[in-house]
């Protein structure tokens, strides 16, 4: 058995030698050198928002540890093919395929929705490469304290790492994932977590159809807690099967919480995920595992003071959608709005307002009201036992698609959010009906 934190840090360690080190793509930012615009963090949001930043003629300095990507990362393909990234794909499936329970066929329920699987070497090499044309300079390190200076002096903001480097920018963006340091966040509830254990393994003839995905396999590994327990509050945190096959001998699988109170711990996902596949006469066997990954992210919670000094991007903005734990296409297609809002802000009022117009972007009036719908979901499913998530989802994938596509995508405006609740609500059953109107009063 693992310590959470053991599993966390085994993540976070892992090492991809086929993913060159950023100061083989951008030129030295150097001690005391002076930007318009400081990145801290080298994930895909924050590569994002510096390439961008830089385009709009903006110099542009990027400080974060030399890292490789170590997630991996499913797109809807359509979505991945309009930023044009389809180039940074490992694998493209035909659809993806859903399971609610047994007596599901057993061929499963197809979305009618293309799905990839992210290449972490090619989309970091090709945000890399963006930043490099636009510009940007690299410094390796980590940034202990930001210091904003006074516009009416014409003070720059002051980023250092104790005696190891000091740097200076008109505007300092913190794409520092779910580090929170460098930002101010309201009062509030705490976020609720996403866990997952997944292993890419050799199974020979594996049996899952190697031109599509699996998106949930609600299919049981284990029978649930015994009515009496379950009247005495007793249930098992609700968890699916994840399957993206790499050929007919390879796939990886993983075991996901999709949201909960609770962070479930790794081994017991682990030990759901082997009691899984072995009932499914897929045996994982620990000398065949090519790869192992622990992922745990959190939704929702409490937003970003907006507006603030440091702009937060990505993660630390809670950029991740709460009911599903996406954020990649979200953090890169909106990157371009961001950027020019901070260059024209800088341009026609200065830093105070460059960052007021990039905080409208992500914290005004709209986006407070969508992202206040997607915690409302949130709040639900980490509700749900596993027969009523079941219900729900299998509700949730008879909508509309412009619905569930666009719930999924973060890209329902509030009006449309009243619609995708209005029909939820006049499609399902009664059951569904009675949990939403619950959960509404509570």
């Amino acid at each position: 058995m693992k310590d959470d934190r053991e599993w966390i840090a085994f993540q976070q360690r892992k090492v991809f030698s086929e993913q060159k080190q950023i100061k083989e793509y951008l030129s030295a930012l150097n001690d005391r050198d002076k930007v318009d615009v400081l990145v801290v963090g080298a994930g895909p949001a924050g590569l994002a928002i510096a390439a961008e930043t830089a385009k709009k003629g903006l110099s542009v300095g990027l400080v974060a540890p030399d890292t490789p990507f170590v997630n991996n990362y499913g797109v809807w393909l359509d979505e991945f093919k309009d930023l044009g990234l389809e180039h940074c794909l490992l694998h493209k499936y035909d659809d993806a395929l859903v399971w609610f329970d047994d007596s599901d066929p057993a061929s499963g329920t197809e979305l009618g929705r293309p799905y990839g699987q992210v290449c972490r070497r090619r989309l970091r090499d090709h945000l890399l490469k963006e930043c490099a044309a636009a510009g940007v300079k690299y410094l390796p390190g980590l940034v202990d304290f930001v210091r904003h200076g006074d516009v009416e002096k014409n003070e720059l903001a002051e980023a250092n790492r104790g005696q190891q480097f000091t740097l200076n920018s008109r505007l300092v963006v913190a794409g520092t994932g779910h580090n929170r340091d460098m930002l101010s966040y309201e009062e509030g509830a705490p976020p609720g977590w996403q866990t997952a254990y997944g292993v890419e393994v050799r199974i020979p003839n594996h049996g899952f159809p190697v031109n599509k995905a699996v998106f949930m396999d609600f299919r049981q590994s284990d029978p649930e807690a015994m009515k009496e327990e379950q009247d005495e509050g007793v249930w098992r945190v609700p968890s699916f099967l994840y399957v993206l096959p790499v050929d007919k001998d390879v796939v990886f699988v993983e075991e996901t919480c999709l949201v909960a109170r609770v962070q479930v711990p790794f081994d017991e996902l682990k030990r759901r995920l082997y009691r899984r596949m072995k009932r499914m006469g897929m045996e994982i066997v620990e000398e065949d595992i090519l790869e192992v990954e622990a992922s745990w992210i959190p939704l929702g919670g409490t937003p970003p003071v907006a507006p603030q000094r440091t702009i937060a991007y990505g993660a630390a903005a809670g950029m991740v959608h709460p009911a599903s734990g996406y954020s990649v296409v979200n953090s890169i297609s909106k990157a371009p709005r961001v950027a020019t809002a901070m260059a024209e802000g800088l341009k026609e009022g200065g830093e105070i307002e460059a960052s007021r117009r990039a905080w409208e972007i992500l914290w005004g009036a709209e986006p407070r009201r969508q992202i206040g719908f997607y915690q409302f979901g949130m709040e639900l499913l980490m509700s749900l036992r596993i027969e009523q998530m079941r219900n729900f989802f299998s509700t949730f994938f008879a909508l509309p698609t412009n619905l569930s596509r666009g719930f999924l995508g973060n890209r329902l405006s509030s009006s449309e959010l009243i619609m995708f609740a209005l029909t939820t609500f006049a499609i399902g059953n009664n059951e569904l009906r009675g949990l939403l109107l619950a959960h509404l009063v509570s």
